[in-house]
């Protein structure tokens, strides 16, 4: 929360707790606005011991179908190469 209050942004909702290939994840919907465009992000935290992935999808009010599909599909096919 202070941290996208710092760069001007607001959390609409989250933590959502899910699976990302296997993986504890947490995810979060923010929103934004860059140079008067109005932004909304969907960000994903997953964690293996140590190690963090971060999976970060923008789009614009226009861009929001085709966007979310492709960050769904990344979310839904994530994998872990040994």
């Amino acid at each position: 929360q202070q941290l996208t209050e710092q760069v001007g942004s607001v959390v609409e909702a989250g933590p959502e707790q899910l699976t990302m290939g296997g993986l504890p994840g947490l995810r979060f919907r923010i929103a934004n606005t860059v140079d008067g465009t109005a932004r909304r992000s969907t960000i994903v935290f997953a964690f293996d011991g140590t190690t963090q992935y971060v999976v970060a999808c923008q789009h614009t009010s226009e861009g929001l179908a085709e966007i979310q599909r492709g960050c769904d599909q990344i979310l839904r096919t994530f994998t872990m190469n040994p």
